[in-house]
Parts: C-alpha cells; sequence; structure tokens
C-alpha cells in the first residue's frame, strides 16, 4: 500500500532552517518560554509587518479567537455563526465570551457571500475558518 502524506512542511521548513534552528537556540539558552523578550520582539515586527500598532501573542488559536471576540464586544445573549467544520476551539472560543455558537455550513464560493452579508446583518458576527496547507 503507498503512503500518501497529508501534508508536508519539510520544504518550507528547509528554506528558513537556519533561522528556526538560531531562534530556537536563543529561546531555550534563555530558558523564557512564555512572554519575555523574544515574544515582546515578535509581536513588534508582526505589528510592523501588518501595518498596525499593536500585535499580542497567543498560545492557541482559541485565544487568539476569543481576543478577538472581545475586542468586539461579543458577550452573553449574542450569536455568533461558527462553520460546522471547524475545530472545536472555534465554538469555545465563542462560548467562553458568552455568547451562544450558531453551527452552520459555510459556502466556500463566491455566490454565497450575499448569504454571508445577510448572515451578518442578522446575527452581528461570523467566523470563515480555512485551512491553508502548502
Amino acid at each position: 500500500m503507498m503512503n500518501i502524506p497529508f501534508a508536508s512542511f519539510v520544504p518550507m521548513h528547509e528554506e528558513i532552517r537556519q533561522g528556526l534552528d538560531a531562534a530556537f537556540k536563543k529561546v531555550v539558552d534563555k530558558s523564557y518560554f512564555i512572554q519575555g523578550e523574544e515574544c515582546e520582539k515578535f509581536e513588534e515586527e508582526y505589528a510592523a509587518y501588518c501595518g498596525t500598532k499593536y500585535c499580542v501573542g497567543v498560545a492557541t488559536g482559541l485565544d487568539a479567537i476569543y481576543l478577538i471576540l472581545k475586542a468586539l464586544d461579543i458577550k452573553a445573549g449574542d450569536e455568533v455563526i461558527v462553520p460546522s467544520n471547524t475545530y472545536i476551539a472555534t465554538a469555545l472560543a465563542v462560548s467562553f465570551t458568552g455568547a451562544k455558537p450558531l453551527l452552520r455550513l459555510m459556502a466556500q464560493d463566491t455566490k454565497a457571500k450575499g448569504l454571508e452579508h445577510c448572515l451578518m446583518r442578522q446575527h452581528g458576527v461570523f467566523i470563515q475558518a480555512k485551512t491553508l496547507v502548502r
């Protein structure tokens, strides 16, 4: 039986191997794995790259989605449309705000944009999750 890998990150990692190894060594040598100088430097550089004033490094996608929802003032009583075929963390982030996640099948084509606009007017927020593999 032939083994076909789901995804291979080897080519991508090889392009940046030296930088990854140096960054990893610097963090391990300092034993500062949470927050710290390297995290602050990353946040500043990524904010500049994105053309924004701030960037907040978080541990997980759940944390990131939760912070975004809090910044949008999503709270108890609100409803947030969540893709039905996403990882559980997407819906958990919504429920952690006190809002109600509404699981819906999201269309991937451009014809669905009109539907998404209607859903936004009715519910205020929807999360469109995508998986990108190089």
